[in-house]
């Protein structure tokens, strides 16, 4: 049995493992909102300079439904403060939440799935307390990225005199406790399904229905009470600096702490490899894509492919549904178009739909580009299990195992751009948009040679360094786009931009295709993953 001071020992051990687990990724995201939130404030600044100018903006967002369905109510956006929490609450709490479920499904039921939990459980800790220590990390990762973004906040606006410390707190607790509202999610989930996939898959679903009952609420003012129903609209009911609300924050307090204690609970009483779900054992075999190694490959990334597709042509169609009214608000500021300019380094003209899609169609590439490099993580995980030890004990090469992978991520890849593709001109269509599918097919093939690139780096890490696919693969992805978000913002010579792959991507349809730079990214994606496949054909596999 324990004695009383093994078990705080113990826990506290528990935590420090499952902080090193989380504390890069909440480290990267929190930089990413610090860089947000300075070009936030740095463009509002520097393109509503006049208090006709900012009026002028509120006038038109004020009356555009579908920009603030999209991205929430409008409140004082005619100062700095009303602007940025306008600008940050209407998506940084969406990547917070989807990095905390991820994270607390990974930490809980995917540890316990690779049998890391069963070691764990042989020192003084119960599964009760190991599951509280571990959301207790996560909880340390949100508030890396609530410290990231105050830090911002208060450089670039305090300072001015446009906010007070206590209004820079209130924001960057708004925008960080999603993180914190859906780990528990993760964590509840986690407790009752059977496997990590089966956990994100109902808490994503969770995260979905909740987005949706938001974006219901902030459609229509009839609907308005709807946001009481979702942690996300108590973000919004929050009001950092446009009039605080500190009540809406009691729900989401009760929503963590109750979740938190009902998977405390639930990992105390079942077993472990246990879950509530039923699973009947009796099945029928399916055998289907068992024959050949590309087969499995492709039977392995179906379940990812059916997530990622859903997930952004649900993006891709939003986009296009909103596009006709950022293009109208657009022809009616001449401060949007500025804005854009000075955020995203581009003379790219948004007062048309096709412009604007030819916008997002970037932001969905650095998407696009992170689902393909999953798939080296993905083949890493598998090594890092023991799983490929047995593969390769039957008549399967290294190179035809991994090239089959690499195979079916590209393929995967276009399916996905077809599937944003369609989305975006369906959601253009419904509101009478002037966009064409041609075009849309365009700007979505247009995206996969940067694509290409970023999975031939990853297929390349993890020949090489197998333990750092995962912070190979997502760091250049991330460090790309970071580079050219932050040289646009500080006016960065064109030779510094240049370095970014996302730089050489044409804004299609609104401008025309690049042959020579398409081909370029092409042919060092499939060089590096060529070069990657024939490296791991001749190194020792590598455990975790």
């Amino acid at each position: 049995m324990a004695t009383a001071t093994e078990a705080p020992r113990t826990d506290a051990l528990v935590g420090r493992l499952a902080f090193r687990g989380t504390s890069r990724g909440a480290l990267i995201w929190g930089v990413v909102f610090a860089l947000t939130i300075a070009s936030s404030v740095f463009a509002y600044r520097s393109t509503y300079g006049t208090p006709a100018e900012r009026a002028q903006l509120l006038r038109g967002l004020a009356a555009n439904g579908g920009i603030q369905a999209l991205f929430g109510p409008t409140r004082q956006i005619d100062t700095v403060g009303g602007f940025l929490a306008w600008r940050t609450l209407g998506f940084m709490p969406l990547i917070a939440g989807i990095w905390g479920l991820l994270v607390a499904t990974r930490m809980l039921r995917g540890e316990e799935d690779r049998g890391r939990w069963e070691t764990l459980l042989f020192a003084p800790i119960d599964r009760g307390r190991a599951t509280l220590a571990t959301l207790a990390a996560v909880g340390a990762g949100v508030g890396v990225i609530f410290a990231c973004s105050f830090a911002a906040i208060l450089l670039c606006a305090t300072l001015s005199g446009d906010v007070s410390v206590a209004g820079a707190l209130w924001l960057a607790l708004a925008v960080s406790i999603a993180g914190a509202a859906f780990a528990v999610v993760g964590a509840v989930t986690s407790q009752i399904a059977a496997n990590r996939r089966e956990a994100a898959a109902l808490a994503a679903a969770v995260f979905a229905a909740a987005f949706l009952v938001r974006v219901a609420a902030d459609g229509s003012q009839s609907l308005s009470w709807l946001r009481w129903l979702t942690p996300l609209g108590w973000i919004e009911e929050m009001r950092p600096l446009t009039g605080a609300r500190p009540l809406a924050l009691l729900p989401m307090l009760a929503w963590i702490v109750g979740l938190t204690l009902l998977s405390v609970r639930i990992a105390g009483r079942r077993d472990l490899g246990a879950s509530l779900l039923a699973r009947s054992d009796d099945r029928a075999p399916r055998d289907l894509g068992l024959g050949s190694a590309l087969g499995l490959s492709l039977r392995e990334s179906l379940g990812g492919l059916v997530g990622w597709a859903a997930g952004l042509a649900l993006t891709a169609f939003v986009f296009g549904f909103v596009s006709k009214a950022v293009a109208d608000l657009a022809r009616h500021s001449a401060g949007v178009a500025a804005h854009v300019k000075s955020t995203v380094g581009s003379n790219i003209d948004i007062a048309s739909a096709e412009g604007y899609l030819a916008l997002v169609f970037v932001f969905l590439a650095v998407a696009l580009s992170i689902y393909a490099v999953t798939h080296a993580t993905a083949a890493r995980e598998e090594e890092a299990t023991g799983r490929l030890d047995t593969l390769l004990g039957t008549p399967v090469g290294r190179r035809s195992w991994l090239g089959g992978r690499v195979v079916v991520a590209a393929l995967c890849s276009v399916l996905v751009a077809l599937a944003m593709a369609l989305a975006a001109w369906a959601g253009a269509a419904v509101k009478g948009a002037s966009v064409s599918l041609p075009d849309m097919l365009e700007a979505s093939a247009n995206t996969l040679p940067v694509v290409a690139l970023f999975l031939g780096v990853a297929v390349l890490g993890y020949a090489f360094v197998p333990r750092h696919t995962g912070a190979i693969a997502f760091g250049a992805v991330g460090g790309a786009y970071l580079w050219e978000q932050t040289g646009a913002i500080v006016k960065a010579p064109g030779w510094v931009l240049a370095i970014s792959p996302f730089h050489w991507l044409a804004l299609v349809p609104s401008e025309p295709f690049d042959r020579t730079a398409s081909a370029i990214m092409l042919a060092l994606g499939v060089a590096a993953a060529l070069a990657g496949v024939e490296a791991f054909r001749r190194r020792d596999l590598v455990g975790a």
